[in-house]
């Protein structure tokens, strides 16, 4: 259920930019495969030009070279404009469906605080937009290693089956390491949108603080929750460079390999030297496939923690079902409360007639909530109705609701957490206070 939820949302933050990621990632893909073909390119103009002593030939064979490097440079520099643009799109598009679902008049049942908020539309939003370059690159990485595979097994099958076997290694390797990223990925997350929280509290409740001498104390809370958030990205960050490390120490045994086994083969007459060539040039130019395919695996992993992040706000079930479509009739005049039952309300009763002004003293601040998120339709009672106009508010589309009944929250909430929190574990003056 959690995986399917991540999956949906890339699949939203794709929905618009499919095109442009099938642009991004070709021109990848084309870049790659020129840079593979360079060193196959060399071996033969040494074997074919260059040996033999022809002129021309050579002449040949660098036009050809000059051209695969005109292509490689376009597709290069093609591709870097096109996956920021792209990763913009489904960023944004991502961003406004969250913004949206957290600002629908059904409310949800799963609340966020401020500062979690901000960090879902801000830093994990941003994340998953970066799924576009991410693929692409991990695309491009992987038709890079099958072109170079390939090219080394028409040189030699031996040292393309050593290319393999050191790829096959690195390839179970990721996945392995990857997984241990992606769990402390989501915690550097969940730490870092609790930094974001307190400091919103904070800053909200700053002349609060003031009044009640607990500023030493805030900011001693914000440094231990600050904290947190850098051990878990330390330890993210640890992570990830252990998945390239250990990446790069298997590139590394690709190139020695092949380029040991080459040599003897060379010696033994087995292949040219411009086999050689391009043999320790295709091994050479491996290792970078191979780390891409790394760093691909290191951002999926941070990726699907966002996006799971965000899949549990858009996918909480809402506070109250809407009624059906807004209707051009006004509602009539009136408001009268029937039998309201929740669980701090018995039974209330209020008739406010038009033009009547009407004041509601409520002792428990729990009931008097009750009451107005009930009025505004932010819950349904458990039993009895509100009437506007003569009509139950439940049978009222909400966009017609909240244009004849306002309901102004009764309360500013400063801080998210206990007063002994707030202030520190003396509270003795401010509760004097």
């Amino acid at each position: 259920m959690a995986d399917r939820g991540a999956g949906g949302v890339v699949q939203l933050a794709f929905r618009r930019s499919r095109g442009g990621f099938a642009a991004y990632a070709g021109l990848l893909c084309l870049h790659q495969v020129c840079e593979a073909a360079t060193p196959v390119i060399v071996g033969l103009a040494i074997d074919h030009a260059i040996a033999p002593g022809s002129v021309p030939k050579v002449l040949v064979w660098v036009a050809v070279l000059a051209g695969v490097y005109v292509v490689l440079s376009a597709a290069g520099n093609g591709a870097g404009p096109v996956g920021a643009r792209v990763a913009t799109r489904a960023e944004h598009d991502l961003r406004q469906r969250i913004v949206a679902r957290l600002l629908d008049p059904r409310g949800t049942t799963r609340a966020q605080p401020t500062g979690a908020a901000l960090s879902l539309a801000g830093s994990d939003a941003e994340r998953v937009g970066e799924t576009v370059v991410v693929a692409g690159v991990g695309l491009s990485g992987l038709v890079a290693l099958l072109v170079a595979s390939a090219a080394l097994m028409l040189t030699s099958v031996t040292l393309g089956l050593v290319a393999l076997g050191c790829v096959a290694v690195a390839v179970f390797v990721v996945p392995l390491l990857a997984r241990p990223l992606q769990e402390r990925s989501a915690a550097q997350q969940q730490a870092a949108a609790d930094s974001s929280g307190l400091a919103v509290d904070l800053v909200e409740g700053l002349r609060v603080l003031h009044g009640l001498g607990a500023q030493r104390h805030a900011v001693d809370r914000f440094r231990t929750s600050s904290q947190v958030a850098r051990r878990a990205r330390v330890r993210a960050g640890t992570t990830e460079a252990a998945l390239e490390g250990v990446t790069l120490v298997i590139a590394g045994f690709l190139l020695v390999a092949v380029a040991g086994v080459g040599a003897r083969l060379t010696l033994d007459g087995t292949i040219s030297p411009g086999e050689l060539v391009s043999g320790v040039g295709l091994a050479q130019f491996l290792v970078g496939p191979v780390a891409r395919l790394s760093w691909a695996g290191a951002g999926i992993a941070t990726v699907r923690a966002s996006a799971q992040r965000i899949a549990d706000v858009l996918e909480a079930p809402y506070a109250v079902t809407d009624a059906p479509a807004p209707s051009d009739r006004p509602l009539g005049e009136g408001l009268q409360v029937a039998g309201l039952r929740t669980e701090h309300l018995h039974g209330l009763d209020l008739v406010v007639a038009p033009g009547e002004l009407v004041g509601v003293v409520c002792d428990d601040l729990v009931a008097r909530r009750e009451l107005l998120d009930t009025l505004a339709r932010r819950r349904d009672p458990e039993a009895g109705a509100v009437l506007v106009g003569g009509v139950a508010s439940t049978e009222v589309a909400l966009d017609d609701l909240h244009r004849a009944v306002v309901v102004v929250p009764h309360e500013a909430m400063l801080f998210t957490e206990p007063l002994v929190d707030v202030v520190g574990p003396t509270p003795d003056r401010a509760l004097a206070a």
